[in-house]
């Protein structure tokens, strides 16, 4: 495992229906805080211990419109207030981060369900919203 063992109750299982990118058959995720960077965090697989996917916390600026279907996404949030947080991945090409801004990844905090949209265009955020992630998390 990238953390070595992680104790963890059931309730703290994130539950992705559709999987995330590149991953479509790992369902069970955790939210883990990097000790070392208060800004990353981790999307660590139950299932495959090995995989583990850098993401940070933002905030959508106000009237954030994604452009996209109901059918395909029927359980998407029509506004990021909570309980939904929305996650970034973050990249690793030629020695530079960046984030991928085109793939968000929503998570109701109630519920634990998790949701990786794909979509057109770009969309515009900003600075994390920490206080939701709290709930969410534990540290790696």
């Amino acid at each position: 495992p990238r953390f070595g063992p992680v104790a963890f109750n059931p309730q703290e299982v994130i539950v992705f229906a559709h999987g995330l990118q590149g991953w479509k058959e790992l369902r069970q995720w955790l939210l883990l805080a990097d000790s070392h960077h208060p800004s990353l965090h981790w999307l660590q697989s139950i299932c495959r211990p090995l995989v583990a996917l850098p993401v940070v916390c933002l905030q959508p600026e106000p009237g954030l419109q994604l452009r996209l279907s109901r059918r395909q996404f029927p359980d998407c949030p029509t506004s990021f207030e909570d309980p939904w947080v929305l996650l970034v991945p973050l990249l690793h090409e030629d020695q530079h981060l960046s984030v991928d801004l085109h793939n968000p990844i929503l998570i109701d905090t109630g519920s634990r369900r998790g949701l990786q949209l794909w979509g057109e265009g770009e969309q515009t955020l900003q600075h994390a919203r920490s206080e939701q992630l709290v709930r969410l998390r534990k540290c790696a």
